[in-house]
């Protein structure tokens, strides 16, 4: 018996032994996994946090680019603010002074004609003076930025500002038609007596004595030439300018007739009125 009661005790032991032994490895295996769960939690918190870093500092990275895009310009630059800025400061300021000069000379002509003043307070009006803003400012900013940029890529002047010119004279389709005409034709004259300057400097040319007067007496020459023989080309400001000049005569008169009746003719090349007989004989309604 009491080996046999030792046996048995022998066995409940190890029964328990293992049974504790079991407990313990799966409380073991628990602890582990709760112990993983808590450091993979730790691990998404720090990740996350590493994540929000990252995209702070790409902002803020992203934040001083642009700064440095505002406040940057190239060594050959003179002007104080960046080349960004000071492309959007040339854009709002002559955008204003076109807007102003504009709509001073509409209420300055409205003044002058009291009766008429309400009238001239209309959106074409408003609509012109934009245009004009517009011109101004998109041709100054154009200009501006694509020099700076031609400087960052040429290293000079002498291609960019070229470039810049050509290209930023674009935004003159802008404008009224009336008013381009106006500056292109002052633009041309001032460019063609620039360059005729930079070929004196250069040694090229020699500026004659009143060259100023022979090139004035040329364009008057062909001007009142076409003003006489070919009326129909000039503008009707131009044209009431000239003739009020030189005071009108039977011949003039007769000019400003036939070219009347060059503005007035049908699609078919008739006019749509009758021509005095006797003008005629001087002038065919085939040539005229």
């Amino acid at each position: 018996m009491t080996k046999f009661k030792y046996f048995w005790l022998c066995i409940k032991n190890f029964f328990k032994i293992s049974l504790t032994y079991n407990v313990d490895i799966q409380g073991g295996q628990r602890d582990e996994v709760v112990v993983t769960q808590e450091i993979n939690e730790e691990t998404k918190l720090v990740v996350k946090n590493e994540e929000r870093k990252n995209k702070i500092e790409e902002e803020s990275e992203d934040k001083n680019m642009f700064i440095k895009l505002l406040c940057s310009k190239t060594q050959l630059c003179s002007h104080k603010n960046g080349c960004i800025k000071n492309s959007f400061k040339g854009l709002l300021r002559n955008f204003a002074i076109g807007f102003g000069l504009n709509a001073a000379k509409i209420i300055l002509f409205g003044l002058l004609r009291p009766a008429k003043f309400t009238r001239n307070f209309t959106w074409k009006n408003l609509l012109s003076c934009a245009r004009l803003g517009a011109f101004l400012g998109l041709w100054n900013f154009s200009y501006k930025a694509l020099l700076c940029m031609g400087r960052r890529l040429f290293k000079s002047d002498k291609i960019s500002s070229v470039v810049a010119g050509a290209i930023s004279a674009l935004s003159l389709a802008i404008e009224e038609e009336g008013r381009r005409e106006t500056i292109a034709l002052y633009i041309f004259a001032r460019s063609t007596h620039a360059m005729a300057l930079k070929l004196e400097n250069d040694g090229i040319t020699k500026n004659p004595d009143k060259g100023e007067v022979i090139f004035f007496c040329l364009g008057t020459a062909l001007l009142l030439y076409i003003a006489k023989y070919h009326v129909e080309i000039l503008s009707d400001s131009l044209h009431k300018l000239l003739f009020g000049m030189i005071k009108q005569k039977n011949n003039d008169k007769i000019s400003r007739m036939i070219s009347y009746y060059k503005r007035n003719k049908d699609l078919d090349g008739n006019l749509d009125f009758n021509i005095p007989n006797w003008l005629k004989q001087v002038y065919p309604s085939k040539n005229i």
